[in-house]
């Protein structure tokens, strides 16, 4: 369910992406873009979305291989709420969220960054995903501060917003592939480190059943 919900939003980002890249030019012909107010209004969709869904998978314990129960990262809780919360508000504020395009582009890459960096971060520590996936939210979290300042000239708000389109429209295609390749090894890696614990843990109890037998042998012999 939980790989089936990021195959989905990297699917959205990567199509909200792409409809960047094709209206970054309605900034500065029309006074009101209508087509980018409603990709603001779909990316707030998709934000509440995830934000809903991972808020309720943090709030799951997990059980490993070994049978041990663990508690989710607090973090991923807290990421949720924030999702959740810019989600609202690019649907509530969606025409001036719309008029300053570069401020609403650049909060949203910022917290795409650190979710997906977080979501590596617990990859990492579970799974062995290499550090080289973190080039890419890195690279996201600096194109999202670019786009803040990129809103310096307030007469001239539709060629910034033109230019954030321009920038957030390829970070975001870089930020969905990244998302699918690691997605893609990240269940080959945990598939093989269950199989692996799940190896130990029948070697584990061979060998008990073993130990308990060679003991029962010997009380016989007695």
């Amino acid at each position: 369910m939980k790989k089936a919900t990021y195959f989905i939003v990297y699917a959205a980002t990567l199509a909200i992406g792409v409809l960047l890249l094709i209206f970054s030019q309605e900034p500065l012909t029309r006074p009101e873009p209508l087509t980018l107010r409603s990709i603001v209004i779909a990316a707030g969709i998709v934000y509440i979305a995830i934000g809903v869904i991972n808020f309720l998978f943090s709030l799951r314990k997990k059980e490993t291989p070994y049978g041990t129960v663990k508690t989710r990262p607090w973090y991923l809780t807290a990421m949720s709420i924030a999702a959740v919360f810019w989600g609202i508000l690019m649907l509530a504020m969606s025409t001036p969220m719309t008029t300053t395009l570069a401020v609403t582009l650049g909060v949203s890459l910022i917290i795409a960054a650190f979710a997906q960096a977080m979501w590596i971060a617990g990859a990492t520590h579970t799974s062995g995903v290499s550090g080289w996936w973190y080039v890419v939210p890195v690279c996201v979290l600096g194109a999202g501060i670019i786009d803040i300042t990129l809103v310096n000239d307030y007469a001239r708000l539709g060629q910034s917003s033109s230019t954030a389109c321009v920038l957030s429209g390829i970070l975001l295609l870089c930020y969905s592939v990244n998302g699918f390749i690691s997605l893609r090894n990240l269940i080959h890696r945990r598939e093989k480190a269950i199989e692996k614990a799940l190896c130990e843990v029948s070697a584990e109890k061979a060998s008990a059943e073993a130990g308990k037998e060679s003991t029962t042998r010997t009380a016989t012999d007695k």
